[in-house]
């Protein structure tokens, strides 16, 4: 059972990062494989945070997201400032990618076994233990309390105007042009959003797991895509609130 505890909060840590694939490839109908650097870019600045001491998992969690951000906004800058494909600007964001993970680690791996993190003996594991919960459902727990929040935010944000105007930049950018809104903007707001859900997903992955490695993002970007579209086969994808969830 414990193991099958722990597949569970795996899948579910993972499910935000498939979440981010699908921003950029169902919404913005763009392969980003800038995927495979962000996941490995989100683990490897939340295990220097924590290990440290700088600051707590929750601020470290947060920062991470923020690199992520930022990782988004380059590939989307190549891809629609400097006009460079977007597999290509994916790859070249990848690729640096991977020497400032290392310089940001300062070694291949990491360990995070001792100090507290999100999932293992934070101050949410330790209430849940004294309510009776176990550490592996506790961490499960917290990890679909993550997956839901992120569901439920970008469900509504792309029913406000600006998810509107960004999925109709990916359905047709030059209607969307006809009608005043700058596709190019609602495709940099994409690969922003998307590396940053991926950039949590490794957080807490790295977090729960214990360690960080340079090589955890490889097939990173191959997962994504399966979930997407085993998913949309399982469950349809007559809505988005339904497309996030058979995602998930």
């Amino acid at each position: 059972m414990s193991f099958l505890i722990a597949a569970i909060t795996q899948g579910l840590l993972w499910s935000i990062m498939s979440l981010g694939i699908y921003v950029t490839y169902r919404i913005l109908r763009q392969a980003d494989l800038t995927a495979e650097g962000t996941f490995v870019l989100g683990a490897s600045v939340v295990a220097r945070l924590i290990s440290d001491g700088f600051v707590s998992p929750l601020v470290a969690t947060i920062i991470a997201l923020a690199t992520g951000l930022v990782a988004g906004l380059i590939t989307a800058l190549l891809y629609t400032k400097l006009k460079i494909s977007a597999l290509l600007a994916g790859i070249l964001t990848m690729t640096a990618l991977y020497s400032i993970n290392l310089k940001i680690m300062g070694q291949a791996n990491i360990s995070l076994l001792n100090p507290q993190t999100l999932t293992i003996n934070s101050i949410f594991t330790e209430l849940m233990n004294l309510l009776g919960v176990d550490k592996n459902i506790a961490a499960g727990l917290i990890g679909l309390a993550f997956v839901i929040a992120t569901v439920l935010l970008l469900w509504w944000f792309l029913q406000t105007e600006i998810g509107l105007a960004l999925r109709a930049a990916g359905q047709n950018p030059k209607m969307t042009r006809a009608l005043g809104i700058n596709p190019q903007k609602m495709e940099i707001i994409g690969f922003m959003i998307s590396n940053a859900l991926i950039a949590l997903s490794s957080s807490l992955v790295a977090q729960y797991n214990g360690f960080a490695d340079i090589s955890m993002g490889i097939a990173t970007i191959a997962s994504g895509l399966a979930s997407v579209i085993i998913g949309e086969a399982l469950f349809g994808r007559r809505s988005i609130i339904q497309n996030l969830i058979a995602v998930v």
